[in-house]
């Protein structure tokens, strides 16, 4: 039913096609056959994180196991120590890898889970994103919602959230803080080919006076050898047929001996001694007195 350089194996309408991303390399691909749901998401691993205001980039290392609001000096409370400046201002994020960096495309269209707790009244939301992803080149994707009373709780004891998030452009993302530009299949893909960063907002209500994170978890796909050739596939999956030298589902990565450049292309590795090398790996520049290809 897709045809090239559309895919969905699984695909009952033309609407249901997908267009090949393949990191713009090819536009030829297919539905990864032999893939199939892991029973292990990613789960978070590390036990610290940092707390970080995305719009001033101002930066604090916390533990995140928990952290309590204190009303009086309106600051939150990390492991004995008070991070006042951090409290007012609604647009500050734990940020960390989570133990979770790297591509996540085996993800697309399947559910990041994050796991917190609130406490205090559902009041007064505070409009912005809740959720960032920012890849290693600082592209960002903003989750939204229209206010936080659809997904997020809040009580005086503790409500128990998990915001249940798909990776694909169906899903509330958008391009911008603002929540303005919606983002579509290749802005979602190519920040999931190369996660740095997983941002979860502190404070969602005016009113709230304490948060608590518990871990966050990334569904994905596998692959069995065994099943290659069967019926078993990820239909949203693209696998593409790159050209060398490139690999990897997305034509995200290199193949051996070859690296990326500033300009995201796959070109051979400099020489140990080499500064500065053309496309072919042909040594422009030496270091220091040294000479030869």
């Amino acid at each position: 039913l897709c045809e090239k350089p559309m895919f969905n194996n699984a695909a009952m309408f033309v609407s249901m096609c997908l267009k090949c991303f393949c990191s713009g390399q090819t536009d030829d691909c297919s539905s990864a056959m032999g893939y199939y749901q892991s029973p292990n998401p990613k789960t978070s691993t590390r036990t610290k994180g940092l707390l970080m205001n995305f719009k001033s980039q101002k930066i604090l290392e916390v533990s995140y196991a928990k952290s309590i609001y204190d009303v009086n000096s309106k600051s939150y409370k990390f492991v004995g120590k008070m991070y006042q400046d951090f409290v007012v201002d609604p647009n500050v994020f734990l940020t960390s890898d989570f133990g979770m960096d790297g591509s996540w495309l085996e993800s697309y269209s399947y559910y990041l889970k994050i796991n917190i707790r609130l406490f205090g009244e559902s009041k007064d939301d505070i409009p912005g994103p809740k959720v960032i992803l920012q890849n290693v080149n600082g592209k960002s994707l903003y989750w939204c919602t229209n206010d936080n009373s659809e997904v997020i709780y809040s009580n005086p004891e503790g409500f128990y959230n998990q915001l249940k998030i798909s990776l694909w452009e169906k899903e509330n993302w958008f391009i911008d803080s603002t929540c303005e530009t919606s983002a579509m299949r290749p802005d979602i893909l190519a920040v999931l080919s190369d996660i740095k960063y997983l941002l979860i907002r502190i404070k969602y209500y005016s009113n709230q006076t304490g948060f608590e994170f518990f871990n966050a978890t990334v569904d994905h796909v596998i692959t069995n050898p065994d099943s290659m050739g069967s019926n078993i596939y990820a239909p949203r999956i693209e696998k593409c047929n790159c050209p060398t030298p490139y690999t990897g589902l997305s034509c995200e990565k290199c193949l051996a001996g070859y690296e990326k450049n500033d300009q995201n292309q796959c070109v051979k590795k400099c020489p140990i001694n080499c500064v500065e090398c053309d496309k072919n790996g042909n040594c422009n520049r030496c270091i220091g007195q040294r000479s030869g290809p």
